[in-house]
């Protein structure tokens, strides 16, 4: 079922879209570096973790994420809801059902990030001359002697952990609010708006735990024990355990009472 389910997403119009406009927004996140080159006024490049840290970082790209990780699977099990999930039922039972769908959202998730930040970095690498240093400080974490040995592939991967980090938290998210309505403008719309009101409410009450982009290695929780870790994991066990309990609740519900 999971893998019947991830198959379908990844071979609908809709994911490749998306791959290509995430691909897009990394793109334009920082484009005056990437234009030139990541040149500084004293002839060194920034290189390419640098121009890859600015976009997903500070540019366009973060904002991407809860955008572009939740149309694949929730367009797919909007289109499918009325008819087909009737019938898919008849033929496997439950469990299977909303297991598959959950880890289907999670896959694809995954996969777009991959796809496009891998894209995205392997260009950097040949257009930014290397590596480089990226934007972050690790001093006094505990990846400090990463960066001081220059294990800058390294801290690539920590940043993409960090990006899927992100975005597997929203299409789990957009799959318990479609429980509540069928217009797809709401179930696709109302994850990002989710992601800016937290943020917004973390900054304006300084409980910053509160917020989406404090996850991952690139923000001050960083300088936790765990390097970032603690957090992030207690935040997307909270969101996304929280979204499959009203998502099958919802759907439990549906069959029981129509």
């Amino acid at each position: 079922m999971i893998w019947n389910e991830y198959k379908k997403i990844m071979k609908s119009p809709a994911f490749w879209i998306c791959v290509l406009g995430f691909l897009l927004c990394l793109f334009i996140g920082d484009w005056e570096s990437l234009i030139d080159h990541g040149l500084l006024l004293d002839g060194t490049y920034l290189g390419a973790l640098y121009v890859f840290e600015t976009s997903v970082g500070y540019g366009i790209g973060v904002l991407a994420v809860p955008v572009f990780s939740v149309i694949p699977s929730a367009y797919l099990y909007l289109e499918e809801a009325n008819g087909y999930q009737k019938y898919y039922l008849l033929r496997t039972d439950l469990r299977t059902y909303l297991r598959g769908k959950i880890a289907a959202a999670l896959l694809s998730a995954i996969s777009l990030i991959l796809i496009s930040s891998l894209c995205y970095i392997s260009f950097l690498l040949v257009w930014e001359h290397g590596w480089g240093e990226g934007i972050y400080i690790y001093e006094n974490t505990i990846y400090e002697g990463w960066q001081n040995q220059g294990y800058y592939a390294a801290l690539f991967l920590l940043d993409l952990l960090s990006l899927i980090c992100l975005g597997i938290e929203w299409p789990v998210a957009s799959l318990a609010i479609s429980t509540f309505t069928e217009n797809k403008y709401i179930v696709l719309v109302l994850p990002f708006l989710l992601h800016l009101l937290l943020n917004y409410i973390g900054e304006v009450t300084q409980l910053p735990w509160l917020m989406p982009g404090w996850i991952g290695t690139t923000s001050y929780n960083v300088y936790e024990a765990w390097g970032g870790w603690r957090h992030t994991l207690v935040y997307l066990l909270v969101l996304i355990g929280f979204s499959c309990f009203v998502f099958v609740r919802r759907i439990r519900r549906s069959l029981v009472y129509g």
